[in-house]
């Protein structure tokens, strides 16, 4: 959200759908009011928010969308890559990502030409591409380039980034067969996306069943952890309305302009996601985890589920 601040224009999130990290469009259109000028969509955890209902919702209102794909490369909808639903699709490629260029590092994607050039002036300094000759910078904004080395790494990385994303599948698949989908203590949310859906699992998002276990999600991701895995019990630092910066207007501005007509004090209730950030908790893995890590990770789930079950 803070880009949307320093653009001198007011985040407004909305909430999630029931059971997800992402926004879903009736959410979302709950929020849209006569000042909204874009959706902006963010695809958690490499599972794909609903963008043929957010789509939707956005030819209604007449809004441009913008996909947030920083966590969800080559997450599919019907075979088709989360990315390219939108006016546009922004993705990470720092480290950490299924796809990195060695550091720091980003692209967009667009199908609109025009687009195309507002995101070059925009990522050097409002220089005038395309523009005719003698036309100076025409927009404020900073030097966003990816320098070529980093854009060498990057282009051998994007021919691999099927391989990466085919073997955490793998993963998940090999894991669910050998009996993960079969716990008591533990819930894959991702059963419940719509057909067609298929996240790439930046990181596998997990819901902690209470009633099956005697002790909390904090205690059974702690004894996770105890067990080796890399785990985290919650994703509540990531929720924006709740972050000081959001909440206390720190800038102060845009919220202060005169010319903003909201409510600059304007509370954005989010219950759907709060109820799935209060059960659910993330497991990191990445694609050189086989059959031999998917034994070893379903015996610590094992051994801890075995530990507190009721």
């Amino acid at each position: 959200m803070m880009p949307i601040v320093e653009l001198n224009c007011i985040p407004v999130p909305a909430d999630t759908e029931p059971g997800s990290y992402n926004a879903g469009p009736a959410e979302i259109e709950a929020r849209i009011t006569p000042r909204t000028s874009a959706i902006v969509v963010a695809h958690i955890a490499g599972e794909p928010a609903d963008m043929p209902g957010i789509m939707a919702v956005a030819k209604k209102h007449n809004l441009p969308v913008v996909e947030d794909c920083a966590q969800s490369h080559m997450a599919r909808i019907n075979g088709q890559n989360v990315g390219t639903f939108g006016t546009l699709g922004a993705f990470s490629l720092m480290f950490g990502k299924h796809m990195c260029v060695g550091g720091q590092g980003g692209a967009v994607f667009t199908k609109c030409e025009d687009q195309y050039w507002k995101v070059r002036r925009a990522a050097d300094r409002g220089k005038p591409f395309n523009l005719p000759a003698g036309t100076s910078n025409v927009l404020s904004a900073i030097n966003c380039n990816m320098d070529e080395f980093h854009a060498a790494i990057g282009r051998v990385q994007l021919k691999k980034l099927p391989g990466i994303v085919a073997r955490r599948l793998a993963f998940v698949k090999t894991i669910n067969a050998m009996g993960f989908d079969r716990m008591k203590s533990v819930y894959q949310p991702q059963k419940d996306m719509k057909p067609g859906f298929e996240s790439c699992y930046w990181w596998w998002r997990l819901r902690f069943v209470p009633e099956a276990v005697k002790c909390t999600r904090e205690e059974f991701c702690a004894a996770l952890t105890a067990e080796g895995l890399v785990i985290a019990s919650n994703y509540r630092a990531a929720l924006p309305a709740t972050m000081e910066w959001f909440k206390n207007r720190a800038q102060n501005h845009p919220w202060n302009n005169p010319l903003y007509k909201g409510d600059v004090n304007a509370k954005y209730p989010t219950p759907n996601c709060d109820k799935a950030m209060a059960t659910d908790f993330n497991f990191f893995f990445n694609e050189s985890y086989g059959e031999k890590e998917a034994e070893l990770v379903l015996n610590a789930f094992r051994k801890v589920e075995n530990a507190f079950l009721k």
